[in-house]
Protein backbone atom coordinates (compact mmCIF):
# COMPACT_ATOMS: atom_id res chain seq x y z
CA UNK A 1 0.00 0.00 0.00
CA UNK A 2 2.77 2.29 1.26
CA UNK A 3 4.47 1.95 -2.61
CA UNK A 4 0.62 2.52 -4.31
CA UNK A 5 0.70 5.81 -2.17
CA UNK A 6 3.74 6.82 -3.25
CA UNK A 7 3.10 6.08 -6.80
CA UNK A 8 0.01 7.75 -6.24
CA UNK A 9 2.44 10.87 -5.19
CA UNK A 10 4.72 10.80 -7.49
CA UNK A 11 2.17 11.15 -10.57
CA UNK A 12 0.75 14.51 -9.25
CA UNK A 13 4.41 15.81 -8.27
CA UNK A 14 5.34 15.17 -12.17
CA UNK A 15 2.03 16.27 -13.65
CA UNK A 16 2.17 19.69 -11.55
CA UNK A 17 5.89 19.94 -12.12
CA UNK A 18 5.38 19.76 -15.97
CA UNK A 19 2.96 22.23 -15.86
CA UNK A 20 4.57 24.83 -14.16
CA UNK A 21 7.78 24.14 -17.01
CA UNK A 22 5.00 24.65 -19.22
CA UNK A 23 4.01 28.19 -17.83
CA UNK A 24 7.23 29.11 -17.80
CA UNK A 25 8.14 28.42 -21.00
CA UNK A 26 5.28 30.80 -21.87
CA UNK A 27 2.35 28.66 -21.58
CA UNK A 28 -0.98 30.65 -20.96
CA UNK A 29 -3.62 27.45 -19.90
CA UNK A 30 -4.87 27.59 -16.88
CA UNK A 31 -2.78 30.21 -15.35
CA UNK A 32 -5.70 32.48 -15.03
CA UNK A 33 -7.23 29.78 -11.88
CA UNK A 34 -3.43 29.43 -10.81
CA UNK A 35 -2.32 32.87 -9.21
CA UNK A 36 -4.10 34.56 -6.43
CA UNK A 37 -6.10 37.57 -6.92
CA UNK A 38 -7.85 40.60 -5.21
CA UNK A 39 -10.07 42.65 -6.98
CA UNK A 40 -9.06 41.69 -9.99
CA UNK A 41 -5.30 42.24 -9.72
CA UNK A 42 -2.44 39.00 -9.24
CA UNK A 43 -1.02 39.07 -5.74
CA UNK A 44 1.86 38.03 -7.38
CA UNK A 45 3.59 38.08 -10.57
CA UNK A 46 6.23 34.87 -10.70
CA UNK A 47 8.78 35.12 -13.87
CA UNK A 48 9.57 32.17 -16.16
CA UNK A 49 12.57 31.49 -13.57
CA UNK A 50 10.66 31.49 -10.30
CA UNK A 51 7.91 29.25 -12.17
CA UNK A 52 10.88 27.05 -13.46
CA UNK A 53 12.49 26.62 -10.32
CA UNK A 54 9.23 26.04 -8.75
CA UNK A 55 8.66 22.85 -11.09
CA UNK A 56 12.03 21.76 -10.08
CA UNK A 57 11.08 21.73 -6.76
CA UNK A 58 7.58 19.62 -7.48
CA UNK A 59 9.58 17.09 -8.83
CA UNK A 60 12.00 17.06 -5.88
CA UNK A 61 9.07 16.48 -4.11
CA UNK A 62 8.18 13.40 -6.62
CA UNK A 63 11.78 12.12 -5.84
CA UNK A 64 11.14 12.74 -1.96
CA UNK A 65 7.67 10.06 -2.02
CA UNK A 66 9.87 8.06 -3.97
CA UNK A 67 12.64 7.41 -1.59
CA UNK A 68 10.38 7.12 1.19
CA UNK A 69 8.03 4.50 -0.74
CA UNK A 70 10.34 2.64 -1.54
CA UNK A 71 13.79 2.58 0.16
CA UNK A 72 14.67 1.31 3.25
CA UNK A 73 16.23 4.63 4.06
CA UNK A 74 18.12 3.02 7.49
CA UNK A 75 20.87 1.42 5.03
CA UNK A 76 21.70 4.92 3.56
CA UNK A 77 23.88 7.53 5.05
CA UNK A 78 20.74 10.10 4.18
CA UNK A 79 17.96 7.94 5.20
CA UNK A 80 17.29 10.28 8.17
CA UNK A 81 17.73 13.60 6.21
CA UNK A 82 15.10 11.87 3.58
CA UNK A 83 12.53 11.03 6.42
CA UNK A 84 13.00 14.88 8.16
CA UNK A 85 12.26 16.27 4.47
CA UNK A 86 9.13 14.12 4.73
CA UNK A 87 7.93 15.32 7.99
CA UNK A 88 8.90 18.93 6.90
CA UNK A 89 6.89 18.38 3.40
CA UNK A 90 3.57 17.38 5.57
CA UNK A 91 3.92 20.41 7.46
CA UNK A 92 4.52 22.57 4.79
CA UNK A 93 1.59 21.38 2.77
CA UNK A 94 -0.92 21.40 6.04
CA UNK A 95 0.20 25.42 6.41
CA UNK A 96 -0.84 25.86 2.74
CA UNK A 97 -4.10 23.84 3.37
CA UNK A 98 -4.80 25.90 5.88
CA UNK A 99 -3.83 29.35 4.14
CA UNK A 100 -2.77 32.81 4.72
CA UNK A 101 -6.57 33.92 5.90
CA UNK A 102 -6.55 36.12 2.75
CA UNK A 103 -5.87 34.51 -0.35
CA UNK A 104 -5.56 31.21 -0.26
CA UNK A 105 -6.48 27.75 1.75
CA UNK A 106 -8.91 26.82 3.56
CA UNK A 107 -10.10 29.85 5.96
CA UNK A 108 -9.27 32.58 3.24
CA UNK A 109 -10.89 35.95 2.91
CA UNK A 110 -11.34 36.36 -0.63
CA UNK A 111 -13.89 33.69 -2.33
CA UNK A 112 -15.27 34.99 -5.20
CA UNK A 113 -12.37 35.19 -7.30
CA UNK A 114 -11.51 32.13 -10.32
CA UNK A 115 -8.15 31.23 -7.87
CA UNK A 116 -10.11 30.94 -4.99
CA UNK A 117 -13.08 29.21 -6.34
CA UNK A 118 -10.22 26.54 -8.02
CA UNK A 119 -8.88 26.43 -4.44
CA UNK A 120 -11.79 25.76 -2.20
CA UNK A 121 -12.62 22.98 -4.75
CA UNK A 122 -8.93 21.71 -5.54
CA UNK A 123 -6.25 22.97 -4.38
CA UNK A 124 -6.58 23.21 -0.44
CA UNK A 125 -7.47 19.96 -0.66
CA UNK A 126 -4.96 18.62 -2.65
CA UNK A 127 -2.21 20.11 -0.18
CA UNK A 128 -4.62 18.53 2.98
CA UNK A 129 -4.15 14.97 1.52
CA UNK A 130 -0.36 15.28 0.23
CA UNK A 131 0.05 16.15 3.95
CA UNK A 132 -1.41 13.27 5.49
CA UNK A 133 0.00 10.94 2.90
CA UNK A 134 3.60 12.65 3.74
CA UNK A 135 3.00 12.22 6.88
CA UNK A 136 1.74 8.66 6.69
CA UNK A 137 5.16 7.96 4.42
CA UNK A 138 7.46 9.61 6.82
CA UNK A 139 5.59 7.89 9.98
CA UNK A 140 6.12 4.18 8.23
CA UNK A 141 9.99 4.84 7.66
CA UNK A 142 9.80 6.02 10.74
CA UNK A 143 8.91 3.49 12.84
CA UNK A 144 10.19 0.75 10.65
CA UNK A 145 13.45 2.25 11.41
CA UNK A 146 12.39 2.51 14.98
CA UNK A 147 11.67 -1.03 14.91
CA UNK A 148 14.65 -1.95 13.72
CA UNK A 149 16.62 -0.32 15.80
CA UNK A 150 15.02 -2.16 18.76
CA UNK A 151 14.75 -5.60 17.00
CA UNK A 152 18.68 -5.14 16.91
CA UNK A 153 19.04 -4.61 20.26
CA UNK A 154 17.36 -7.20 21.41
CA UNK A 155 19.53 -9.27 18.88
CA UNK A 156 22.45 -7.74 20.37
CA UNK A 157 21.49 -8.14 24.61
CA UNK A 158 20.68 -11.61 23.38
CA UNK A 159 23.73 -12.23 21.25
CA UNK A 160 25.77 -10.73 24.47
CA UNK A 161 24.25 -13.53 26.71
CA UNK A 162 24.57 -16.37 24.27
CA UNK A 163 28.79 -14.80 24.17
CA UNK A 164 28.92 -14.57 27.94
CA UNK A 165 27.27 -18.00 28.62
CA UNK A 166 29.68 -19.50 25.69
CA UNK A 167 32.86 -17.58 27.66
CA UNK A 168 31.17 -18.86 31.10
CA UNK A 169 30.99 -22.47 30.19
CA UNK A 170 34.94 -22.35 29.17
CA UNK A 171 35.93 -20.69 32.30
CA UNK A 172 37.96 -22.75 34.37
CA UNK A 173 36.40 -21.37 38.16
CA UNK A 174 32.67 -21.75 36.51
CA UNK A 175 33.65 -25.07 35.01
CA UNK A 176 34.70 -26.30 38.65
CA UNK A 177 32.15 -24.63 40.55
CA UNK A 178 29.35 -25.97 37.88
CA UNK A 179 30.67 -29.52 38.56
CA UNK A 180 31.16 -29.44 42.35
CA UNK A 181 27.38 -28.41 41.93
CA UNK A 182 26.17 -31.45 40.10
CA UNK A 183 28.76 -33.72 42.14
CA UNK A 184 26.81 -32.58 45.33
CA UNK A 185 24.81 -35.52 47.03
CA UNK A 186 21.78 -35.75 46.15
CA UNK A 187 20.21 -36.74 49.85
CA UNK A 188 20.80 -34.88 52.24
CA UNK A 189 23.07 -35.56 55.38
CA UNK A 190 21.57 -37.90 58.10
CA UNK A 191 22.32 -36.01 61.31
CA UNK A 192 22.76 -39.40 63.31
Amino acid sequence: MIATVSIILMGIFTFLGLVHFYWSLGGSLGIDKAIPEIDGKPTMNPGAIITALVGLALLTFGAISYLLGFYDLESTSYGKYVIYLGWLLSCIFALRAIGDFKVVGFFKIVKTTGFAKYDTKYYSPLCLFLAIIFFILSYSQASQDNSKKSNEGAILFLNNLTFKHQMDNQNPLYHDVHTHLLEYPKEKPSLQ
